[in-house]
């Protein structure tokens, strides 16, 4: 985390501020949800290993209703997960955003605007640093308050376990930019696949355990 000038105002209620709770206790449901997904996923990823090992080794017809179950494993918790993850992405940008605008309005010296809390989601490339700028002030805010920082120690693991389970994923676990590609190159492609998503599956966890933290402290 980088350093911000501490905060010279004392922390005061104050009227009109955006609840919080309801939209924090939903969105640390569906990480949860989404992680238990997720972690199918990966379960789906590495049977489809073992059966390209087993079209490799001779045991299973590659044209066998064993690779069509293993491929249809693999599309429906990935169709599953992607409606999860929809599901957190619009719950996490409303609470990002009343989260930021409560201490704004409160006179936390955070960066950048409420529009931004929305918007840098949205920015290719920034809205992997963006919203993460924003948790920190998050914390920052709730730890001037009187929260220990240890209450959102997992952050850092959250967000870029994050990013690193859908880069190894989907890049080095793709194959859809692979033209014709060999037996190999999809075996190496399923291991890369279901250890990117073991990771998205554990950072989800982190991340719902740090929103309810964050949730519970902001409300109270």
């Amino acid at each position: 985390m980088s350093e911000l000038p501490p905060p010279t105002w004392p922390y005061q209620p104050s009227f009109g501020l955006r609840r919080i709770a309801g939209v924090g206790t939903a969105l640390s449901v569906m990480m949860f949800i989404a992680a238990g997904l997720a972690a199918l996923a990966a379960f789906a990823r590495f049977n489809r290993y073992s059966v390209v090992q087993d079209v490799m080794d001779g045991k299973v017809d590659s044209f066998s209703s064993t690779v069509a179950d293993a491929d249809d494993m693999v599309a429906t918790f990935a169709g599953m997960l992607g409606f999860a993850g929809i599901a957190v992405f619009v719950l996490l940008i409303i609470w990002t955003y009343k989260n930021v605008a409560n201490m704004r309005d409160l006179g936390y010296p955070a960066r950048g605007s409420n529009g931004m809390a929305i918007g840098g989601f949205f920015i290719p490339i920034a809205n992997i640093f963006i919203p993460y700028r924003y948790f920190n002030d998050i914390a920052r805010y709730l730890m001037s308050r009187g929260y220990p920082s240890a209450r959102y120690s997992k952050l850092p693991l959250w967000w870029w376990m994050y990013i690193g389970g859908v880069v190894v994923s989907y890049v080095l676990g793709g194959t859809e930019q692979l033209d014709n590609p060999t037996l190999q190159q999809l075996s190496r492609a399923e291991v890369w696949g279901a250890v990117g998503m073991g990771m998205v599956a554990i950072s989800l966890v982190f991340g719902a355990l740090t929103v309810r933290n964050m949730t519970n402290d902001a409300s109270a």
